[in-house]
Formats: structure tokens, sequence, C-alpha cells
């Protein structure tokens, strides 16, 4: 996987019939664009809020936040997700749990994750460590990907311009 670069997405959702909102960072990686209208601002954003809508098991009450890889495989929606929770409370950085879903459906059949996709998770932990203020590190710059990893270019194309 090499990513565009990432954007960060509020989503208002309902865990346990309490209404929250889980900060989320979304990665697309390269040929995502081609499930994933580059024109459509917010087409990602939908997708995942489809996902939250059909899955109401998927955000534990605990998840402090989520990282997301929207992708493309076989012309298929695909998106990884990572949960995080017990993030300021657990000693050794937060507890992760991974999801992936193939369209709108649980994926259980693919893989955990690419190497590219460990190096892109370990350089997020590296910033959330080194920035020191959870919302800050969320709401805050991204990291600099190492080059090999990393589009440089916005995701959404000509958007607001």
């Amino acid at each position: 996987m090499v990513f565009y670069k990432p954007f960060s997405f509020k989503f208002p959702c309902l865990v346990e019939d309490i209404g929250v909102v889980i900060p989320t960072l979304i990665y697309p990686s390269e040929g995502a664009e081609k499930v994933f209208d580059r024109l459509a601002k917010g087409c990602i954003e939908g997708h995942l809020t489809g996902l939250w809508t059909l899955h109401d098991d998927l955000i534990a009450p605990d998840t402090g936040y989520i990282l997301a890889m929207p992708w493309e495989d076989s012309d298929d929606r695909m998106v990884d997700l990572w949960l995080y929770s017990e993030v300021e409370t657990y000693g050794s950085g937060p507890l992760m749990n991974q999801k992936t879903f193939r369209n709108h459906e649980r994926d259980t059949k693919s893989r955990v994750a690419c190497g590219n996709a460990v190096v892109l998770l370990g350089v997020e932990e590296e910033h959330r460590v080194a920035t020191g203020d959870l919302q800050k590190y969320l709401f805050g710059e991204r990291p600099v990907l190492p080059e090999r990893l990393r589009i440089d270019q916005e995701f959404y194309k000509n958007y607001g311009r």
C-alpha cells in the first residue's frame, strides 16, 4: 500500500445507545480511487458511516479513535479499520483491534495487514507518543510517512478550489 495524504473525520455514532463522536484518521491507499470517487468529497466518509450503521457492534464502548485504510480489491471497496482503546491508560500504548470489510460485509479471509500498513501504524504511534496530547494528536498535523509509502496528493480532487 502507498497512501494519499491522510485526513480526519469526526464520526457521530451510538455506542450502547449513547451518542458519541469517534475521531477517525483516514489514509486512502493508492487504488482506492477505482472504487471511491475522488470528485465526490465525503465518499469515503459516507461509506464508513454505512459500515457503522450496518454493524452496530463495530465500535466497542471504550474505543478512543479509529484509523481507517480504504483500498480496492477486484473492484470491491475494502476498508481496514484499526480501533484503538485504553488509549491513555494502558501502560505500553493503546490496545488495537483490527477489522476488514469488503464492501459492507466483514471480510475474515483477507490477511490482517501488509508490511506498508504496519509501517504506517508504527509512524502514527510514534507521532502519538511524541505529540504528548491526544486531542492535538488526533486533530493536528499528521506525521510524514517515508517517501516510498506516500502519494503527495489529497485524495479528493479540486475540492474547494
